[in-house]
């Protein structure tokens, strides 16, 4: 589904204008990407979690050179969906 269909939907169950539906899925994912970059988790109830992890930096060896190599941190975001919904998905 892409954003396009999103509006659609969100538009057809609000009962609104499909542009006023982009605008609010817009803003959603706006303030879901300002709380993940202050390090917030954001909770969706009946949907899931999105969550901030944190990787420290790590040494590597290439193998086909054999040099040893530092990768960065990673701030990595992760979703856990709601129990509701992985029990709905395996039906």
């Amino acid at each position: 589904m892409n954003k396009t269909a999103i509006s659609t939907n969100l538009a057809a169950a609000l009962s609104i204008d499909a542009d006023k539906a982009g605008t609010l899925a817009d803003t959603l994912v706006e303030i879901v990407k300002e709380q993940l970059a202050a390090g917030n988790n954001v909770a969706v109830p009946g949907f899931g979690q999105f969550a901030t992890v944190n990787e420290p930096e790590q040494i590597i060896t290439d193998l086909s050179t054999g040099k040893r190599l530092m990768l960065p941190p990673v701030i990595e975001i992760v979703f856990t969906p709601a129990t509701a919904i992985s029990k709905d998905l395996k039906k």
